[in-house]
């Protein structure tokens, strides 16, 4: 939801775009095929690959910048747990550590080396026993037990607090996080773009981002003493907050902090979930209604943005600028789980039914290339009976979701042999 002046690895990554995008898309759209499914923690993928963005390798005379249909991520049978995705890169927490692939210009997979892309599913060296990860701009979290927390990557603005002095850190290491009280752990870890944020479990908010305190590089509380935060995300240079109360709070670099009040135009409802997108929000309130701040389209400077239907979306409160919420009608069951990516969306039901709306540029909707407006995200092709999801992400230009449980597994003649690649079989390298 935020605005930046300044360069960021956001305009390097949409100008290497433009130098590589061809105005003719014949022969982008992702052949469909068979791949095995590897039973409960597979993931599915789709959107942008040219950075190696999906996970999976192109041949080398394909030169599609996208993979529009969602397909299974060929990775070996080790159950996955948590998938996190802000922007270009993704890192897998999995039984037995951590995996990553994507844009890593900023050693943001912790593979020691910076390159431009990682295209295979490849492993994190020294993230055994991580229970929790996030992903931001150009760097990586990783909480194990006891809240010891690790990082790599991008450090310039000080999201990595350490007593290493450097702009990058190549490999997972050691942070610094001495404000816990006696008794207190951390619960929550989540990134914006240029700073980390940390949730405890006694429902404090603490920050890292130099921006925030250019005094040393350390943590900033954020939230009031008698706030009691439960969840948190962020965004660019922006925290959402959600307390016991069901209220939203935001806090931002060129913000005091307003609060998005449970009672503004939805009656007694309080929200349930809310994430923080580059330009929107979505929210989930205990009526099920989703909640759409700011611009879903990623267009808000473009002569022909595109405009929800009115007969899509009922206007919400004058309270929320450019807010709106969708029609429950819209889909089969009540809403579940909502994600939202730099300039899309996507939203799970009840009925493990997946829907997607929003910038579609990259084929991250997982539908035709003119889609815009919400539609079903077909999985059909994927299997023969229904699985069901358990987690879904919208990334910057990308998505995907990982299965929990499969009904039928998905046969195939093709060669089970599964891609996943080590630190020694990483060969592509180029540093900055």
């Amino acid at each position: 939801m935020g605005t930046s002046t300044s360069k960021s690895i956001e305009d390097d990554i949409i100008q290497e775009d433009v130098d590589e995008q061809s105005d003719n898309t014949e022969g982008r759209y992702n052949e469909i095929i068979p791949y095995p499914v590897l039973g409960p923690g597979c993931i599915i993928t789709w959107g942008r690959n040219s950075e190696g963005n999906t996970g999976r390798v192109q041949e080398e005379n394909d030169e599609r910048t996208f993979l529009m249909n969602p397909d299974f991520l060929q990775f070996e049978s080790r159950k996955v747990k948590q998938v996190s995705a802000k922007a270009w890169h993704t890192v897998l927490l999995t039984e037995d550590g951590c995996y990553g692939f994507g844009w890593n210009q900023h050693a943001n997979l912790g593979l020691g080396m910076k390159s431009r892309k990682i295209s295979t599913v490849t492993k994190i060296p020294s993230t055994e026993n991580v229970i929790q990860i996030a992903t931001g701009e150009g760097h990586t979290l990783f909480l194990r037990k006891e809240s010891k927390l690790y990082g790599c990557g991008w450090n310039e603005n000080g999201q990595l607090p350490t007593s290493l002095v450097e702009s990058n850190l190549l490999k997972v290491s050691m942070l610094q996080f001495t404000v816990l009280e006696h008794g207190e752990h951390i619960s929550k870890i989540t990134c914006g773009y240029r700073h980390s944020v940390f949730l405890t479990s006694q429902g404090k908010v603490y920050v890292a981002d130099l921006t925030l305190n250019n005094k040393y590089r350390g943590f900033s509380r954020i939230n009031n003493v008698s706030d009691t935060v439960v969840d948190v995300d962020a965004t660019m240079n922006e925290t959402m907050t959600l307390n016991k109360a069901g209220k939203i709070h935001l806090y931002g670099k060129n913000l005091p902090h307003e609060i998005l009040n449970a009672q503004h135009g939805v009656g007694d409802y309080w929200f349930l979930k809310m994430s923080v997108g580059r330009h929107h929000s979505l929210l989930l309130n205990s009526n099920k209604q989703v909640v759409v701040l700011g611009d879903p389209f990623n267009c808000a400077n473009s002569e022909d943005r595109i405009k929800l239907d009115d007969d899509i979306i009922q206007e919400y409160a004058k309270d929320f600028p450019g807010g709106c919420y969708l029609h429950k009608e819209l889909f089969d069951s009540e809403v579940v789980d909502i994600s939202a990516g730099r300039g899309h969306s996507l939203i799970l039901t009840k009925n493990q039914t997946l829907y997607s709306f929003g910038d579609n540029s990259h084929g991250q909707l997982g539908r035709e290339k003119t889609a815009s407006l919400l539609g079903k995200v077909s999985l059909d092709h994927l299997h023969g009976e229904n699985f069901n999801i358990q987690q879904i992400g919208a990334a910057a230009e990308t998505s995907f979701v990982v299965i929990s449980e499969l009904e039928d597994q998905y046969t195939s003649s093709q060669d089970a042999s599964l891609n996943v690649t080590t630190l020694d079989d990483v060969t592509e390298f180029n540093s900055l």
